[in-house]
């Protein structure tokens, strides 16, 4: 009777962020713009899974000041990015809050990626989300070529093409799949670096590095202890701000820095995305990235 009880006000729980109809059994087959409504306090949950996808990462503790002015932003880019691509495998448990103006909602996760020498992003990511009690929500692996996603709730798997599928989202439309894909993989880089910045400049705690284009400004700042970059801001060309990150590292005994907290803000939708870290593994050997989906599970196919 008592997990009976706990079910009943967990499913009341989701019901509320589904707008009522989580556990209909009116399922779509077929999802896309025309026949669903697509909003992002409705799909909480897959939402979540998209995040993770494309889905974490981490700063650090910073020096008062810079003593050493010797390094070029060249230097700086390289080195940033090489403890990037040196990230083959990274595991994690943690958690996730997203706010939105209508909901602030949170979730814990099992994360496991990997990527080949030289590949841009992973090439595979499974994840399992948990709710109360350690209650398997969902769980989905996602590959460069597709996607599966078992939400365990409703028993449905929800499948198609990343390229595609991830579009139906609004809430995924505004992150950047890069920066989302570096945050996965447990640090942030510079990607596709192609021309010299427009400023480099020292402050009392960071290296400042901008960028312009056409369209956006971005800066970076990287702390000089960590060589890992701390804060990301992406600006219209106007001035106004369209997205910031910050990330936060901790250094472990051994001297090594390992990703500990991310921030996404997107301030135009009030869309805040926050990712607490724990029990982090990289380059170790992992588990398996197969999923586990029962025979009788309804499919619905995301175009």
């Amino acid at each position: 009777m008592i997990f009976l009880s706990i079910t009943k006000h967990f499913q009341f729980f989701l019901s509320s962020l589904t707008g009522g109809d989580f556990f209909s059994n009116n399922h779509n087959k077929i999802w896309n713009r025309d026949g669903v409504i697509f909003r992002f306090e409705n799909f909480f949950a897959l939402h979540f899974l998209f995040l993770t996808f494309y889905l974490l990462s981490g700063c650090s503790s910073t020096k008062e000041t810079i003593t050493d002015h010797s390094l070029s932003v060249s230097e700086i880019i390289t080195s940033v990015n090489a403890q990037a691509d040196s990230i083959q495998t990274f595991s994690a448990y943690g958690n996730i809050t997203v706010e939105t103006p209508t909901m602030n909602q949170g979730a814990g996760f099992d994360l496991i990626v990997k990527k080949s020498n030289g590949s841009f992003g992973p090439d595979s990511v499974r994840i399992v989300v948990e709710g109360p009690f350690g209650i398997t929500i969902a769980k989905a692996l996602f590959t460069k070529q597709r996607f599966v996603v078992y939400n365990a709730l409703n028993n449905t798997i929800y499948e198609g093409d990343p390229s595609n599928g991830l579009n139906s989202f609004p809430m995924i439309s505004s992150f950047p799949p890069e920066i989302l894909i570096d945050a996965m993989s447990g640090v942030r880089k510079f990607n596709d670096i192609t021309t010299e910045p427009d400023s480099f400049y020292l402050t009392d705690k960071f290296y400042a590095v901008v960028f312009s284009g056409k369209q956006t400004t971005v800066k970076f700042k990287v702390d000089p202890n960590s060589m890992r970059i701390a804060n990301v801001k992406t600006y219209k060309i106007t001035g106004e701000l369209l997205l910031e990150e910050s990330y936060s590292y901790q250094q472990l005994e051994t001297g090594q820095w390992r990703p500990s907290t991310a921030r996404i803000v997107v301030p135009e939708k009030s869309i805040t995305l926050d990712i607490s870290l724990d029990e982090i593994t990289i380059n170790e050997a992992v588990g398996s990235m197969l999923i586990t989906i029962p025979e009788d599970a309804e499919r619905a196919i995301i175009q």
